[in-house]
């Protein structure tokens, strides 16, 4: 997870200019709290991106999956450098998280057998409130507050599927949790160096992707009881 890299902060602020979010208050979206406001954003921003599945490698053959960086990935949506935005659900995972830590939203790693997700906070709003305001269905509790789960995987099919189905697999076999502020002061955070990339977004396509979204009818329903939430968190 690489959320200082230039090119991965530098995509995440134009990506939220381009969205228009600074034109926007909480009211104007219906009382949802900042956080989710900008991971609508960031999400719409990478529809670009392409999944790849992991090739079945036997645990005993020592073959250890790569890992592409972030920003090779946000260089490819861009058109900054060679080759197509390709990747399986780790490199998913780790460009989402990235994104959403430059934008400052925090964001956690949830493992199951065969497969990782990522979460994000809902800015600190009590798992408890949650429940009691009926967001309770929609989000699951990490250190005691409401966190949405996103599958990385549905990049290209928009937010509101991503939401569905992150809760589909967050409530499965799930293996462990843990929020991306543990884990690197558990094992410390890498700061690899890359070229700066030309960061370019269209945003007419952009924001048709954010309307879609806010059109959807889960996601409104998912979202209605945020402005009671938010008023008694």
């Amino acid at each position: 997870m690489t959320p200082t890299d230039p090119t991965v902060s530098a995509f995440a602020a134009r990506v939220l200019k381009e969205a228009g979010l600074r034109e926007e208050d909480g009211a104007a979206w219906g009382g949802m709290p900042e956080g989710l406001r900008r991971a609508i954003a960031l999400f719409s921003g990478l529809a670009e991106m392409t999944y790849s599945r992991d090739p079945n490698l036997p645990r005993e053959s020592g073959t250890i999956d790569a890992i592409k960086y972030p920003s090779e990935l946000v260089g490819a949506i861009v058109g900054a450098s060679g080759g197509a935005p390709i990747g399986d659900c780790d490199d998913s995972t780790a460009l989402v998280c990235s994104l959403f830590e430059a934008a400052g939203v925090s964001t956690a790693l949830i493992q199951t057998p065969r497969h990782v997700l990522m979460a994000f906070d809902l800015g600190g709003l009590s798992y408890g409130s949650a429940q009691a305001n009926g967001l309770g269905g929609v989000t699951i509790a990490i250190d005691g507050n409401a966190w949405a789960p996103l599958e990385t995987t549905l990049l290209d099919r928009g937010f509101a599927e991503a939401w569905r189905a992150g809760l589909t697999e967050a409530r499965g076999d799930v293996l462990s949790s843990a929020t991306l502020r543990s884990a690197w002061e558990r094992f410390g955070s890498a700061s690899p160096s890359f070229p700066a990339a030309e960061i370019r977004v269209a945003a007419d396509e952009l924001r048709e992707r954010i309307a879609l979204v806010r059109a959807d009818e889960w996601f409104q329903s998912a979202t209605a009881p945020f402005m009671g939430a938010t008023q008694n968190r």
